[in-house]
């Protein structure tokens, strides 16, 4: 009779252990940051007859609705990773707008001056950070820079984002870069360098998720985390001594926003056409037919 009460004491256990484990809710607090040159792409859209800090302003005003945007949907996508047993959400532990660019003219490519090599500029990105001594003044979990430079990967191959993989919580190391293309594609990218730094590396050949090295509009898994890049996630995070997602400056925010609340242009179809081709005079064609009866995705 005792043996069974001590095995029915050990199931429950290591009941609650298991449920205790499963409940257990992470904060990754980003410290992000915003180069000028993204600034100056809202600048564009801004009526030159107002005065440059007037400009600036108003530049920086929708600025900053866009990012809340992006940060909204990323826990949205984040969100997902709850199906495989995992609780995780992004806060900003801080939000800078700069007032110039991390990367000198003389590391962007020749043939494009536009464009920066990606493995390079995480490397000036992380100099940065270490010189201006962020992560002691901030004590953020990991800190990310949305650029207006165009990266580039190996052999000259186009890259939305670079970050170090399995680093989150490493007060050097915790970093990641994503163009801030200012539109939705910004949540996705943003997503999938945070997925790095949180320990998965990218999905498989046959990979349709976030993780994906290749993100296809036509995917449908293209809004969430596969079991595979969960378990990465929950791997690497059972590494941390101390765990700093386990702890939470009351001083992090989270956007929470919805359809009705944003009032920016990320959710036009014409601003998003005109973002994507830089050309103001961009649109969307609205005639159904033009897309085979299927969703108007056509920038002309």
């Amino acid at each position: 009779m005792m043996t069974s009460f001590y095995s029915f004491m050990f199931v429950l256990t290591y009941w609650l252990v298991t449920y205790s484990v499963q409940a257990q809710s992470y904060v990754a607090e980003g410290y992000f940051l915003v180069d000028d040159k993204v600034v100056q792409s809202y600048l564009a859209a801004i009526p030159e007859t107002l005065t440059k800090d007037v400009r600036r302003a108003k530049a920086i005003e929708e600025l900053n609705k866009d990012i809340d945007y992006v940060i909204n949907e990323i826990n949205q996508l984040f969100s997902s990773a709850l199906t495989n047993g995992l609780t995780l959400e992004i806060r900003v532990r801080k939000l800078d707008v700069l007032p110039g660019n991390i990367f000198p003219a003389n590391a962007t490519l020749s043939t494009v001056p536009s464009g920066i090599s990606s493995d390079v500029a995480l490397k000036l990105f992380d100099n940065w950070v270490l010189a201006q001594n962020l992560y002691n003044l901030t004590k953020f979990d990991f800190a990310f820079l949305l650029t207006g430079f165009d990266l580039y990967g190996s052999a000259g191959s186009f890259t939305a984002g670079y970050a170090h993989v399995g680093k989150m919580c490493d007060p050097k190391l915790a970093t990641g870069i994503g163009e801030f293309s200012r539109n939705y594609f910004t949540a996705l990218s943003t997503a999938h360098e945070i997925g790095h730094i949180l320990g998965s590396e990218h999905g498989g050949p046959a990979s349709t998720n976030i993780m994906s090295s290749q993100l296809d509009p036509t995917d449908a898994n293209r809004w969430s985390f596969s079991g595979c890049s969960v378990t990465d996630f929950k791997e690497y995070m059972a590494t941390l001594n101390p765990n700093c997602l386990l702890t939470t400056d009351p001083a992090s925010t989270k956007p929470t926003l919805t359809y009705g609340s944003y009032t920016g242009q990320i959710l036009d179809p014409e601003a998003i056409c005109q973002r994507t081709l830089n050309n103001s005079k961009s649109y969307m064609c609205k005639t159904w037919g033009f897309y085979n009866d299927n969703p108007p995705s056509v920038l002309l």
